[in-house]
């Protein structure tokens, strides 16, 4: 997100303009999807978690983006917050969305390099790839997005201009994109040229686990449609009465892109999407019981007030 959080609410401080019907609807709309993207990352992770024995490192790494999306989906809620009652923003708070935002994209950039590390390493990649290669690449993406969080505070350029911001916030995401779309291509040309090893049943480019190589781009696209072509379009917009509603809705659809993650890896892996199924199923399972024991614990009253009544009813007629 390219807007500058630390405009939050200040567009409307004299108090000459109000909320009108607008505003209020985008603002609940915005809460509503935040609600829903908090509920789905923890029944994303609580799914991820419950396949322990199988975690692998890309499985790690959803298993952080699903925790950076949680706290960027808080610090969201304080900016639709601070929109909603006309309340400035200090730079506290921006370095704090910076920071999160940052480790945000770089978990994406993450993702990519981890599936194209599949496509070459093949059966080496578990190895490689360890849990101790997962906590170097996290050291390093906190250590990046702490250093351009505190940037935004210490650096003249990026702390006392907004476009100067703008054009590394083009710069770092659009690197992200491109780089996705090279590590795709590359890993298509490598899975093409591997067609004999895609169909041997011991190979990690086994067609079964050919989907596993969508979930990042499909994270990706995601982020690209939902929060940088509205990005760009928001950019644009130089109207002081627009802008903000256009504000609140890139807000909007930021929160919508945190929701749409982990729907997409929860569906582009059967292990967990069976296991959301096994879990839906016992839910379902478990309100038809209950209902059960309810309605005979209602019938089984009446059945005996019915039986009392047939038995005052004859001693009557004797």
């Amino acid at each position: 997100m390219w807007i500058d959080i630390r405009d939050c609410g200040e567009f409307y401080t004299d108090g000459t303009v109000v909320n009108d019907g607008s505003i209020t609807a985008l603002i609940a709309i915005a809460y509503v999807i935040i609600t829903m993207a908090f509920l789905f990352h923890i029944v994303g992770m609580i799914l991820i978690l419950t396949k322990s024995s199988e975690m692998t490192n890309q499985s790690l790494l959803l298993l952080h983006l699903s925790t950076v999306s949680i706290a960027l989906l808080a610090v969201n809620v304080y900016a639709v917050y601070s929109f909603a009652n006309s309340l400035p923003t200090n730079i506290t708070f921006r370095v704090t969305f910076y920071i999160i935002y940052i480790a945000y994209v770089v978990n994406l950039l993450l993702l990519s390099m981890d599936r194209l590390a599949l496509a070459f390493l093949d059966i080496r990649y578990s190895h490689v790839m360890s849990r101790k290669m997962f906590a170097l690449q996290i050291a390093l993406l906190w250590i990046l997005s702490v250093s351009f969080g505190l940037a935004t505070k210490y650096v003249a350029a990026l702390n006392g201009s907004m476009n100067i911001r703008q054009e590394v916030s083009f710069s770092y995401n659009g690197f992200v994109v491109l780089f996705t779309a090279f590590s795709y291509v590359t890993i298509y040309i490598r899975v093409r040229s591997s067609r004999d090893n895609v169909q041997s049943a011991g190979s990690t480019l086994s067609r079964d686990l050919f989907k596993k190589y969508l979930i990042p781009a499909c994270l990706v696209l995601s982020y690209f449609l939902l929060n940088l072509v509205p990005s760009i379009i928001e950019r644009f917009v130089n109207n002081t009465a627009h802008r903000r509603d256009v504000t609140i809705a890139l807000i909007g659809l930021n929160c919508l892109n945190n929701l749409v993650e982990p729907i997409i890896y929860v569906f582009l892996q059967r292990s967990i999407r069976q296991k959301l199924a096994a879990l839906c199923h016992l839910c379902f399972d478990r309100i038809t019981v209950y209902r059960t024991i309810s309605e005979n614990q209602i019938a089984a009253p009446d059945k005996e007030c019915a039986g009392f009544r047939d038995n005052l009813g004859s001693e009557t007629t004797d």
